[in-house]
């Protein structure tokens, strides 16, 4: 709602809005300065700062254009939470904050990619073809100028009259969110295409834990062959029917049958089954990236507990 009110606000201003939305001009709207970077030693990728009473959204320098653009939208939602230089949380433990921040995270995704657009968006995507599953997928992240990654995370908020049988994962390498420790392949969004499908996952799982074997491989083996220095080319990568670090094409990126350990909705309630699905998965790395910065997209067909049976 407040997305769409950010919006509203900018087609009265300018008489309409288009697509990609100007996320520059509803951070004006909302009185916050942009064109600012962080400091180079600062580990975050975007801050909201109160300077000379104005806020300032600054990014991390060197960033990817979509990757900025959804970073200031995250931080005009931070804003919701503040008037002036009160924060309207009371509380500044560790929940709050994660509850602001996927609150923030959601604002960003909804007001850079309309749900009024999605719809129609997920009914064209495929139901076959790896390649062209993400082909599609690409499109419309080109189309919204937004990340691949932020664009798998708003398809599965968005219901869709098509019934896919498809879910999206996206894994990244990182530790386990609840210890700190355990650096892993890990699932950082799950998306169902069609809220009639019936598995998922969840953040934080690991690749290992999933039995998601062919992401481990792909993962490990772009890891060797770039070592310490980092992506030379970037690109995409799969692996090949003889296990084969190459080039992800529509001749290489194909369907593969796994075991994989899934949460299936069942009587009002989840629980954990073992399911043998066909997954199709793909590595996406920019030049200079090492292995916490690429990620994984991996392409789940299946939509029951009785096709695993």
């Amino acid at each position: 709602m407040a997305a769409q009110k950010a919006r509203e606000m900018l087609k009265d201003l300018c008489g309409s809005y288009r697509i990609p939305v100007d996320v520059e001009a509803v951070a004006q709207q909302h009185g916050i300065q942009t064109g600012g970077f962080l400091d180079a030693s600062d580990i975050r990728i975007g801050a909201l700062l109160l300077e000379n009473h104005k806020y300032i959204a600054k990014v991390a320098p060197h960033g990817a254009v979509r990757r900025d653009r959804f970073t200031l939208a995250h931080e005009i939602g931070h804003s919701l939470f503040r008037e002036g230089s009160k924060h309207h949380v009371e509380s500044i433990a560790k929940r709050e904050r994660e509850a602001e921040d996927r609150i923030s995270e959601m604002f960003a995704a909804a007001l850079l990619m309309p749900a009024r657009d999605i719809p129609q968006l997920i009914e064209q995507i495929p139901s076959e073809g790896p390649w062209q599953i993400l082909t599609a997928l690409e499109k419309a992240a080109r189309r919204f100028l937004v990340s691949l990654p932020a664009m798998l995370l708003r398809v599965g908020q968005v219901r869709s009259r098509k019934a896919h049988s498809i879910t999206l994962l996206c894994l990244q390498y990182f530790v386990n969110r609840y210890t700190g420790r355990s650096p892993r392949l890990r699932v950082l969004i799950c998306s169902r295409l069609s809220q009639e499908i019936n598995m998922r996952t969840w953040y934080n799982r690991s690749a290992e834990g999933l039995g998601l074997v062919t992401s481990q491989m792909l993962f490990t083996q772009w890891s060797q062959q770039i070592g310490e220095r980092g992506e030379i080319t970037g690109g995409r990568y799969t692996l090949d029917r003889e296990g084969n670090l190459v080039r992800a094409g529509q001749s290489t990126l194909d369907w593969r049958w796994e075991q994989l350990n899934l949460s299936i909705y069942d009587h009002g309630s989840w629980r954990k089954q073992s399911l043998r699905v066909q997954v199709a998965s793909c590595l996406y790395a920019r030049r200079g990236w090492h292995k916490t910065q690429a990620y994984i997209v991996s392409i789940i067909k299946g939509s029951s507990s009785k096709k695993g049976r």
